[in-house]
């Protein structure tokens, strides 16, 4: 299923196209034509947008890890109890991964790409990072929340769990096959009980 979503404007109807096909082809792999056409447009006029190839990378980068982030914290309330707080931010990873797959397999992979052939600068690089350990800080603060108040003795650092947590969230995607047995929903349920399992709930 296409990624593009044909009600917004062009220049984000660009970012989703460079998404998916950067995702699929790679970035060295991947022309400005094949952006084009994918976004619905003639390819000159993707330099009404954007200067270059390199350029559209890091706006699709940092555009995908906003949808991810908006989707999956942004409904966060922190004054809500730590471990519903949890939960929510557990079954929005799953149901984001599972409902944008080209996003969610596309950006790190991309990242770590472009980091690695140098075609992001490295501020760049830098500042995509640490806009990703939005998530990781906050699950972390709400994890040491509910240690603190549960007087948890000998559990694993909550970094550590953290990363555990939203490492088996983004994996989801590697097993998951929408014309399988299983619902969305019956997905993101496992994964909480899962995650259950591991803080011994």
């Amino acid at each position: 299923m296409s990624l593009i979503d044909e009600t917004a404007d062009t220049r984000e109807r660009l970012m989703q196209a460079a998404i998916q096909q950067f995702g699929a082809r790679g970035f060295g792999s991947t022309t400005l034509r094949d952006i084009a056409k994918e976004a619905g447009i003639k390819a000159p006029s993707i330099y009404n947008h954007f200067s270059s190839k390199e350029e559209l990378l890091i706006a699709a980068t940092t555009w995908g890890l906003e949808v991810f982030q908006r989707s999956v914290l942004g409904a966060d309330d922190p004054a809500a109890p730590p471990l519903h707080r949890l939960e929510q931010i557990v079954r929005r990873h799953v149901l984001f991964q599972l409902r944008h797959v080209e996003i969610a397999q596309a950006n790190d992979l991309l990242l770590e790409a472009a980091a690695l052939q140098g075609i992001m600068p490295s501020e760049t690089v830098d500042d995509l990072r640490k806009r990703m350990r939005r998530h990781l800080d906050l699950v972390t603060g709400i994890l040491e929340t509910l240690h603190t108040a549960r007087a948890v003795v000998g559990a694993p650092n909550a970094r550590i769990t953290s990363l555990a947590i939203i490492s088996l969230c983004d994996r989801v995607v590697t097993w998951y096959r929408p014309q399988g047995e299983f619902s969305h929903d019956e997905v993101a349920n496992a994964y909480w009980f899962l995650v259950c399992g591991m803080l011994r709930l």
